[in-house]
């Protein structure tokens, strides 16, 4: 449940819950991405029937808070402040989620865990990884989408 006015961190959280039940990475499978391997457009488009309007408003959304994510990531990684960098790394496994991003969601969990274990080290690992498919995923939906920069 999400009262209004709607946070976004909140509704992110909210949505991040349900969706680990439906969007792991093992239901990912490699036919299933677009020729990228990034996201898995046809369940994304799937989910969204008809609705291109509220997919695109959602994609923006999403490439709209991302950068700021993980600019928090790397923030709180310096700060050795695993327990921001476990509950960023969770509103990701949302964020990517809804986006059909099954790589990401796996690397955004591993951080999650490797954070939940106080293993610095492994986090800035995942970090370097996530950044990367996060910074990827994000320049192809923006295309995909025709959504513009999101720097």
């Amino acid at each position: 449940y999400v009262s209004k006015p709607v946070e976004m961190d909140q509704l992110f959280e909210v949505m991040s819950r349900v969706i680990q039940r439906k969007a792991t990475p093992e239901e990912v499978r490699p036919d299933d991405m677009d020729q990228t391997g990034l996201v898995d457009l046809a369940k994304l488009r799937d989910k969204h029937r008809r609705r291109e309007d509220f997919l695109k408003e959602t994609i923006a959304l999403c490439l709209q808070i991302m950068p700021g994510k993980l600019a928090a990531l790397q923030q709180a990684l310096g700060a050795n402040d695993l327990a921001l960098v476990r509950k960023t790394a969770h509103s990701l496994v949302g964020i990517t989620g809804e986006i059909r991003a099954g790589r990401a969601v796996a690397y955004a969990r591993k951080l999650e865990e490797a954070a939940q274990d106080m293993d610095l080290d492994q986090a800035g690992s995942v970090f370097e990884m996530l950044d990367s498919e996060l910074h990827r995923v994000m320049e192809y939906l923006a295309k995909e989408f025709d959504i513009g920069d999101v720097s």
